[in-house]
């Protein structure tokens, strides 16, 4: 499945806001590579399990798979965070980035979510250092490796499209048209909101995303559908495409192309709900196989600890044995010991003809050590 668009993420945080913020993040689980369950709790919303895929949801779900053995990065994430206040969560400007603010034990931190690249969950102590980190890299302009200081990836046009004005839009789009490239594209560069939407504001006005900007009254036109988009995107219409029994894609907004090829759309209340039922299949797959994995690792235990179980029981017949056999030459052990003492020089087939039924094996006096053969 595709990944979740700037703007379809700036939607999700409005919608998770009321649950997440000034609550408590009680639990957090790694449940397979690149994906993660929070738990939240808040006095007015009660419990919010929030499933996160690296790069492509972060939605609220009612699925609660098993997450198996704790790594060494969820237990790192835990032990500093887990059953302390959320004090806000808010995507950092037009980037696919999500920043939970957090208040432990008298620290603040910061859990950083980069839903970009490969993806990543960092969490920053209040000097902006990585405390953990659950990938470590180095990109061109930045580092992320714990210990480091934690620095956001250089944003382009306008930072925060969200509040961005009609001027500001129109300026990014004449910035695009200057470029006389293809005209999508570059307008992209300046407004960050996902090529999903940016070629549906293209699509209703009737202007070719893979071509230029002719004029300033077509820069004009797209300005205005990007500012209107803004706008109808506080009011979320969460579709679900489908086109011959097939999932087509998702939106957050009717998309026009998916109309006009005839697509069936179901709606959802939430965003959260579309995304929770779009990934449960997946989600149910991943948690099958991991069952499956688990109950083979449990099986080779169970071996493993019958043959543990049959080896010790061997060994203490095989002890019983030599403890009875011990003890039925004790009379001469005792006597060859009483002999060792007063013959401290005696060599050991003097030993061995002496006492031909202990069948000494080995006789170091000066360590006083004599080994006799008791099997028979």
């Amino acid at each position: 499945m595709r990944e979740l668009t700037s703007l379809e993420l700036h939607a999700l945080i409005d919608e998770l806001r009321p649950s997440i913020e000034n609550g408590f993040i009680r639990k957090f689980y790694e449940l397979s590579p690149d994906s993660f369950r929070f738990g939240f709790y808040s006095p007015e919303s009660g419990n919010t399990m929030i499933y996160c895929k690296l790069l492509v949801t972060f939605n609220r779900t009612v699925l609660a798979e098993s997450a198996g053995e704790a790594s060494d990065f969820s237990m790192g994430i835990r032990k500093r965070i887990e059953n302390a206040r959320v004090t806000g969560i808010e995507q950092h400007g037009s980037d696919r980035i999500i920043v939970i603010g957090i208040s432990a034990k008298g620290s603040n931190y910061s859990l950083i979510i980069e839903m970009f690249g490969k993806g990543n969950i960092i969490l920053l102590n209040e000097m902006g250092i990585v405390e953990q980190c659950y990938r470590s890299v180095t990109f061109k302009d930045r580092k992320i490796a714990p210990r480091s200081k934690y620095n956001f990836p250089p944003s382009a046009g306008i930072r925060e499209v969200w509040s961005a004005g009609y001027a500001d839009v129109l300026a990014e789009v004449r910035k695009a048209a200057n470029a006389e490239k293809k005209a999508m594209a570059e307008v992209s560069k300046g407004v960050g909101i996902g090529p999903l939407y940016l070629e549906d504001v293209f699509n209703r006005e009737g202007i070719n995303p893979k071509g230029r900007i002719e004029n300033d009254r077509d820069a004009e036109r797209i300005a205005k559908g990007i500012a209107d988009l803004l706008e109808r995107m506080k009011r979320p219409e969460p579709l679900l495409y489908t086109l011959g029994g097939k999932v087509l894609d998702y939106a957050i907004l009717p998309i026009r192309k998916y109309e006009q090829m005839g697509a069936s759309a179901k709606r959802y209340k939430t965003i959260s709900e579309l995304l929770d039922e779009l990934h449960s299949e997946d989600r149910t797959t991943v948690s099958n196989e991991a069952a499956e994995k688990r109950i083979e690792e449990l099986k080779a235990n169970i071996k493993k600890q019958e043959e543990l179980a049959a080896r010790l029981e061997k060994e203490s017949d095989e002890y019983q044995k030599a403890g009875h056999k011990i003890f039925e030459m004790m009379g001469e052990i005792n006597a060859l010991i009483g002999y060792l003492r007063e013959n401290r020089r005696a060599e050991v087939e003097e030993v061995r003809k002496r006492f031909p039924n202990l069948k000494v094996k080995e006789l170091d006096l000066k360590n006083k050590v004599v080994k006799i053969d008791i099997e028979g």
